[in-house]
């Protein structure tokens, strides 16, 4: 059997093409339905196979690079992941524009500086959106040795932990493709950024080469893309709660989690 591809899945042959070069001509491009509609092609048992997911993994830090009791106590990765990126990107998009349209000025959503009814408004759209999910490791930074401190043995040892969880147990079968995104922003230094495209990169080859499926790594400033931010909600959210103790927006988000924390280094009584 024969299968043609149309817009809406099924179609009538060479017919569907030859409509798309007259309307191309006349500057009405493509046409929304093939000749005949989407019934007809049914019953002549011609299928548009669905669409082979691509998933895409985005991942934020946060915690300070200081080692000293004045630092940050916790070192935190966070990583949400979808199927789907363009339903919620749409939906925190059309939020900012409500907010500027109100006075608001709204660069890009950060939930450390932003305000609360901000932070309330950003959350209530994450929720208002079922397909997506994310999970956080957490890392007690006494308890890490001094000899992997450095951000090239750093990054691959917990960040790569985290995207392990997501890329060995949250892949569909069906799955052809993973791109994975990283902010720029707290990558502040050449070393820190190396090691995270790395970690990223290694992970990923080792993780998906069995399955046959491609991958790329990108790291993009979060401005340019809705889910770094939704991504930094989350680090945020997680990197509060054990901070502080403070775990109102952690609560709120509780929903799309898919796991607890993971806590590598919870059972280790070594301080350093």
């Amino acid at each position: 059997m024969i299968v043609r591809f149309g817009p809406c899945g099924n179609v009538d042959g060479g017919r569907y093409f030859a409509l798309l070069a007259r309307q191309a001509r006349k500057g009405s491009y493509p046409p929304t339905k093939p000749p005949g509609g989407c019934r007809k092609a049914r019953r002549v048992g011609r299928f548009y196979p669905p669409a082979v997911p691509t998933l895409h993994v985005h991942i934020d830090e946060s915690g300070n690079w200081s080692w000293s009791p004045k630092g940050s106590k916790y070192f935190v990765f966070a990583v949400a992941w979808t199927y789907d990126p363009r339903p919620l990107a749409h939906a925190l998009t059309a939020l900012r524009y409500s907010l500027i349209k109100q006075g608001d000025s709204i660069e890009v959503f950060h939930a450390s500086p932003d305000k609360q009814p901000t932070r309330d408004a950003v959350v209530q759209t994450l929720l208002a959106h079922d397909d997506w999910r994310f999970a956080a490791i957490v890392i007690e930074k006494c308890k890490v040795p001094p000899w992997n401190r450095e951000p090239l043995k750093f990054y691959p040892k917990y960040a790569g932990a985290l995207l392990k969880f997501v890329l060995r147990g949250r892949l569909r079968e069906e799955t052809d493709r993973v791109l994975v995104y990283a902010d720029t922003i707290p990558m502040d230094t050449r070393a820190k950024r190396e090691g995270a495209v790395k970690t990223m990169k290694m992970t990923c080859a080792a993780d998906l080469r069995h399955a046959n499926i491609a991958h790329h790594v990108f790291s993009h400033t979060s401005a340019s893309n809705k889910w770094l931010q939704v991504a930094d909600y989350c680090c945020w959210a997680v990197a509060r709660k054990w901070e502080t103790g403070d775990a109102r927006t952690y609560n709120q988000l509780t929903p799309r989690l898919a796991a607890f924390e993971l806590e590598p280094l919870a059972y280790s009584a070594r301080y350093y």
